[in-house]
């Protein structure tokens, strides 16, 4: 059996950066166990896998480590894939997933992912979370707020890119996503980074689905709908994202890395 896959950088128009994903074009669906090694072989933060299904594609994320309910970064690069090389005459496609439809559109050499917002409610900080995080006195949590992941806010940027986690006690506690966030500096609305060593990714490069919590955030916040977002992982990306209702739309470039396939025997 062969697979075809393709390696794509996401959130970036340079190789090398942005969040890395791979794409496996399958005709059916394989057993869990089989989509889970080839994902672990991949070892990328995600590989997504789709399947060709009623004039759409259903769509599966997988970690080195397990499955996860939705991924965007990955999504954006399934896109890519069926855009430019599976189907390149559509304009957009529709992927059914575990979350329900997630829709991509290609407006000439960007990208726009239409993502669910997250409702998100405040809650009180506790001393896990500081622990995980090695909060130091100097840095101020602001706010903490609960909804799917955990979003954690800081008074600055200089204080976000000094955090250096326990990733070990992370992934003890029940703490399998946790967001971080504060106010960008130079023209950037805010900046974020994502933490889930429970999943197998220690700290995700550029996490989309992340921004579904942030941008419903930082547009009640900072009082407009589009904004510039940095995540500021070793393998930053910048994000241009507007909040459309309930929905939040992400613009993003990708570049292609490699493609190949992969021999099943």
């Amino acid at each position: 059996m062969e697979i075809a896959y393709y390696h794509i950088d996401t959130f970036t128009d340079r190789l090398f950066s942005g969040n890395p994903a791979v794409v496996c074009v399958l005709v059916d669906w394989l057993s869990d166990d089989l989509l889970q090694h080839i994902a672990t072989e991949m070892n990328q933060p995600q590989t997504a896998f789709v399947v060709p299904r009623d004039a759409g594609y259903h769509i599966r994320w997988f970690t080195p480590t397990r499955e996860v309910d939705v991924c965007g970064h990955s999504t954006l690069a399934a896109g890519y894939v069926v855009l430019n090389f599976l189907e390149p005459k559509r304009e957009g496609v529709v992927f059914q997933s575990a979350c329900g439809p997630l829709t991509l559109t290609k407006k000439q050499s960007e990208y726009i992912l239409d993502l669910p917002g997250y409702e998100y409610h405040q809650c009180e900080t506790t001393p896990a979370i500081e622990q995980a995080l090695q909060l130091t006195r100097q840095m101020k949590v602001v706010e903490i707020f609960c909804s799917r992941s955990y979003l954690v806010v800081m008074e600055n940027e200089r204080q976000l890119r000094s955090i250096e986690p326990d990733y070990r006690q992370m992934a003890s506690l029940d703490l399998s996503n946790l967001i971080v966030t504060a106010p960008g500096d130079h023209n950037i609305d805010f900046v974020s980074r994502y933490f889930a060593p429970s999943k197998g990714v220690n700290e995700d490069n550029v996490t989309a689905s992340a921004f579904c919590l942030l941008v419903p955030y930082w547009s009640e916040k900072l009082g407009k709908s589009k904004l510039h977002g940095k995540q500021i992982s070793k393998r930053p990306g910048e994000v241009q994202c507007e909040l459309k209702g309930e929905r939040v739309l992400l613009h993003a470039k990708l570049v292609l890395v490699a493609s190949g396939k992969l021999q099943l025997i």
